[in-house]
């Protein structure tokens, strides 16, 4: 009887060893994610950025430009957000907006050393019931959020191709 209350307790020790092991690894990789996802700001660079006045009497820009990811890690934009936009959805010109499109800059991936486009005719930002009527040459602030709250501020200028700071 000794014998099998033993043998019981063995298999039982492993699980909570193996459970504390994984319950330790998993904290230390969210601790090296959450790490990782401080340099965004440093290593994403946003270029070749235009605002668009798309319809004044509905209140609406679109929002070009490109994204490049220079480090050697994934980032994950959480949200983007500018004082002049009340919202702001994900758009693609020849596509259906669905939930997907509409959501796309909450949770979109940016892999390490990696270029994204997001031009006239592709999926590019919508800014809707804008607050205010830009103009041409003025420099809209824009915030790109990351994972862990990180978030890369730019100026995108109305009306023309431009590099933001």
């Amino acid at each position: 009887m000794r014998f099998r209350s033993v043998a019981m307790l063995v298999p039982l020790v492993c699980a909570c060893m193996l459970w504390s092991v994984q319950a330790h690894a998993t904290d230390q990789d969210k601790e090296d994610t959450a790490q990782r996802q401080k340099q965004a700001e440093k290593d994403i660079v946003i270029t070749d950025a235009t605002m668009e006045v798309v319809s004044s009497a509905a209140h609406v820009a679109a929002v070009y430009f490109t994204l490049q990811n220079k480090g050697d890690t994934t980032y994950l934009i959480t949200g983007v957000t500018s004082d002049i936009c009340p919202k702001i959805v994900g758009h693609h010109s020849d596509q259906e907006s669905t939930p997907g499109t509409l959501d796309l800059f909450t949770h979109l991936s940016v892999p390490a050393h990696t270029t994204l486009v997001f031009p006239h005719g592709g999926y590019h930002l919508l800014c809707l019931n804008m607050t205010s009527d830009p103009h041409d040459g003025q420099a809209i602030p824009f915030t790109f959020t990351f994972l862990e709250g990180v978030r890369k501020t730019v100026t995108i200028p109305v009306g023309r191709t431009a590099n933001p700071t």
